[in-house]
């Protein structure tokens, strides 16, 4: 009698253990980052097209600010256009390139005054230089120059020239890039060295 006892208590704590939740699954992985988008500037989407008249209206985001170079982006699925603001009195330069990217094949416009007249270039990053790019894609530009500040706004096509070496086919709306933002804060010789540089995430809105 005691021993048919024993045996029900065994199957009884047999059945209890192998209806039991099974032991959790150990993740040694760590999981992957989280991006929130509201903590970075935006490339805001815009239903028409802005005019590159210096102005900064119409841009629907909030400006973005590296080394005191007020920036407002925007975009309409086509065209990008790029409105800075600096308290300078030379040249001034974004480019752009992968998340994390330096200037090496960055595509990069500059704003310079040559002599008196309102001049831009399309450059391509080399390494820690730039040159000119093969093919000029900026559609429309404003210079201003205004009580030693300089407003630098252009226009300029999402999908990028085909036949320049640029690390970027284009800006996709939804993805994440690098801006480079510089400027010589004297000079308008684009083959002197910039003042101040600096670089800022930026997130192209849907």
């Amino acid at each position: 009698m005691r021993s048919t006892i024993i045996t029900v208590l065994m199957l009884v704590v047999v059945l209890l253990v192998a209806c039991g939740d099974p032991p959790p699954v150990v993740n040694d992985e760590e999981p992957p980052p989280v991006v929130n988008d509201e903590d970075f500037p935006a490339m805001g989407r815009v239903e028409v097209s802005l005019p590159i008249d210096g102005s900064d209206e119409g841009y629907p985001e909030r400006p973005a600010e590296a080394i005191g170079v007020q920036i407002q982006m925007a975009h309409d699925g086509d065209s990008l256009y790029v409105h800075l603001r600096a308290d300078i009195d030379g040249w001034l330069a974004v480019g752009f390139n992968v998340r994390g990217g330096g200037m090496d094949e960055a595509n990069m416009v500059i704003g310079y005054l040559d002599g008196e007249e309102p001049s831009l270039r399309d450059d391509v990053g080399r390494g820690r230089t730039h040159a000119e790019a093969a093919t000029r894609a900026v559609e429309d530009f404003s210079l201003l120059r205004e009580d030693g500040t300089r407003i630098l706004e252009f226009s300029y096509p999402l999908i990028f020239p085909g036949d320049v070496d640029y690390r970027l086919d284009g800006l996709t709306p939804g993805e994440m890039y690098t801006l480079l933002v510089a400027y010589n804060a004297s000079s308008d010789d684009i083959s002197r060295q910039h003042s101040r540089f600096d670089r800022i995430d930026f997130v192209v809105v849907p």
